[in-house]
Protein backbone atom coordinates (compact mmCIF):
# COMPACT_ATOMS: atom_id res chain seq x y z
CA UNK A 1 0.00 0.00 0.00
CA UNK A 2 1.46 3.47 -1.13
CA UNK A 3 -1.55 5.92 0.32
CA UNK A 4 -4.37 5.34 1.72
CA UNK A 5 -7.21 7.98 2.36
CA UNK A 6 -10.68 7.65 4.31
CA UNK A 7 -12.06 10.64 2.58
CA UNK A 8 -12.59 11.75 -1.38
CA UNK A 9 -9.38 12.76 -2.99
CA UNK A 10 -8.33 14.78 -5.26
CA UNK A 11 -6.94 14.66 -8.89
CA UNK A 12 -3.29 16.30 -6.98
CA UNK A 13 -2.84 13.89 -4.97
CA UNK A 14 -3.07 11.08 -6.94
CA UNK A 15 -0.94 12.56 -9.57
CA UNK A 16 1.25 13.36 -6.73
CA UNK A 17 1.17 9.18 -5.59
CA UNK A 18 1.75 8.42 -9.41
CA UNK A 19 5.08 10.66 -9.97
CA UNK A 20 6.52 10.03 -6.76
CA UNK A 21 6.02 6.34 -6.60
CA UNK A 22 8.56 4.28 -8.42
CA UNK A 23 6.58 0.59 -8.18
CA UNK A 24 6.24 -1.01 -10.43
CA UNK A 25 2.54 -1.58 -10.60
CA UNK A 26 -0.39 0.58 -9.19
CA UNK A 27 -3.90 0.42 -8.42
CA UNK A 28 -6.45 2.91 -7.25
CA UNK A 29 -9.06 0.89 -4.94
CA UNK A 30 -12.07 2.08 -3.16
CA UNK A 31 -13.14 -0.93 -0.72
CA UNK A 32 -16.94 -0.76 0.05
CA UNK A 33 -17.48 -0.82 4.22
CA UNK A 34 -17.22 -4.43 5.65
CA UNK A 35 -18.88 -5.66 9.46
CA UNK A 36 -19.09 -8.90 10.99
CA UNK A 37 -21.69 -9.00 13.86
CA UNK A 38 -22.42 -12.02 16.43
CA UNK A 39 -26.32 -12.13 16.88
CA UNK A 40 -27.44 -13.05 20.08
CA UNK A 41 -29.82 -15.53 18.11
CA UNK A 42 -31.16 -16.10 14.56
CA UNK A 43 -34.26 -13.34 15.16
CA UNK A 44 -32.07 -11.23 15.73
CA UNK A 45 -29.55 -11.98 12.80
CA UNK A 46 -32.63 -11.77 10.44
CA UNK A 47 -33.50 -8.45 11.41
CA UNK A 48 -29.52 -7.46 10.81
CA UNK A 49 -29.48 -8.86 7.48
CA UNK A 50 -32.84 -7.30 6.26
CA UNK A 51 -31.85 -3.56 7.59
CA UNK A 52 -28.61 -3.97 5.85
CA UNK A 53 -30.17 -4.84 2.52
CA UNK A 54 -33.09 -2.50 2.83
CA UNK A 55 -30.65 0.19 3.14
CA UNK A 56 -28.50 -0.61 0.01
CA UNK A 57 -25.98 -3.64 2.01
CA UNK A 58 -26.82 -5.83 -1.04
CA UNK A 59 -24.23 -8.38 0.10
CA UNK A 60 -25.26 -9.31 2.97
CA UNK A 61 -25.85 -12.70 5.25
CA UNK A 62 -25.79 -14.97 7.75
CA UNK A 63 -22.24 -16.70 7.53
CA UNK A 64 -21.96 -19.05 10.23
CA UNK A 65 -24.63 -20.96 12.41
CA UNK A 66 -22.11 -22.43 14.37
CA UNK A 67 -21.86 -22.02 18.07
CA UNK A 68 -22.10 -18.06 17.07
CA UNK A 69 -24.19 -16.71 14.70
CA UNK A 70 -22.14 -14.22 12.24
CA UNK A 71 -23.73 -11.31 10.25
CA UNK A 72 -21.96 -10.04 7.44
CA UNK A 73 -22.76 -6.71 6.37
CA UNK A 74 -21.11 -5.64 3.39
CA UNK A 75 -22.60 -3.25 0.21
CA UNK A 76 -21.32 -3.14 -3.09
CA UNK A 77 -19.42 0.14 -4.00
CA UNK A 78 -16.08 -1.77 -4.96
CA UNK A 79 -13.33 -0.02 -7.28
CA UNK A 80 -10.38 -1.47 -8.68
CA UNK A 81 -8.09 -0.37 -11.22
CA UNK A 82 -4.77 -0.45 -12.35
CA UNK A 83 -2.83 2.83 -12.82
CA UNK A 84 0.11 1.59 -13.36
CA UNK A 85 1.89 -1.56 -14.99
CA UNK A 86 4.69 -3.23 -15.32
CA UNK A 87 6.67 0.09 -15.20
CA UNK A 88 4.11 1.46 -18.11
CA UNK A 89 1.52 3.53 -17.07
CA UNK A 90 -1.74 2.11 -18.44
CA UNK A 91 -3.92 5.26 -17.66
CA UNK A 92 -4.25 8.56 -19.76
CA UNK A 93 -3.14 10.72 -17.21
CA UNK A 94 -5.44 13.41 -18.85
CA UNK A 95 -8.48 10.63 -17.94
CA UNK A 96 -7.42 10.74 -14.10
CA UNK A 97 -9.57 13.75 -13.07
CA UNK A 98 -12.99 11.70 -14.64
CA UNK A 99 -11.48 8.28 -12.62
CA UNK A 100 -11.12 10.62 -9.28
CA UNK A 101 -14.70 11.22 -9.73
CA UNK A 102 -15.69 8.08 -9.93
CA UNK A 103 -14.02 7.07 -7.61
CA UNK A 104 -15.07 9.63 -5.18
CA UNK A 105 -18.23 9.09 -5.92
CA UNK A 106 -17.92 5.35 -4.76
CA UNK A 107 -16.94 6.24 -1.69
CA UNK A 108 -19.55 8.83 -0.64
CA UNK A 109 -22.38 6.31 -2.11
CA UNK A 110 -20.83 3.79 0.38
CA UNK A 111 -20.19 6.66 3.12
CA UNK A 112 -23.88 7.57 2.39
CA UNK A 113 -25.21 4.00 3.05
CA UNK A 114 -23.39 3.76 6.10
CA UNK A 115 -25.25 6.61 7.76
CA UNK A 116 -28.70 5.01 6.76
CA UNK A 117 -27.64 2.08 8.10
CA UNK A 118 -26.43 3.11 11.44
CA UNK A 119 -30.01 5.29 11.53
CA UNK A 120 -31.84 2.27 10.97
CA UNK A 121 -30.07 0.10 13.32
CA UNK A 122 -30.97 2.73 16.08
CA UNK A 123 -34.52 2.55 14.96
CA UNK A 124 -34.58 -1.06 15.03
CA UNK A 125 -32.52 -1.47 18.31
CA UNK A 126 -35.27 0.53 20.61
Amino acid sequence: MIAKWHRTISTEELNFVLANCDYPSLWLSVHPPIFHIVAKNLKVAWKLVVTARNTGFKHSGIQGLGKRIVVEIMSMEKLEVPLRYQGENIIDLEKLPTLVDIANFMLTRGKERLHRLEKELMDVCK
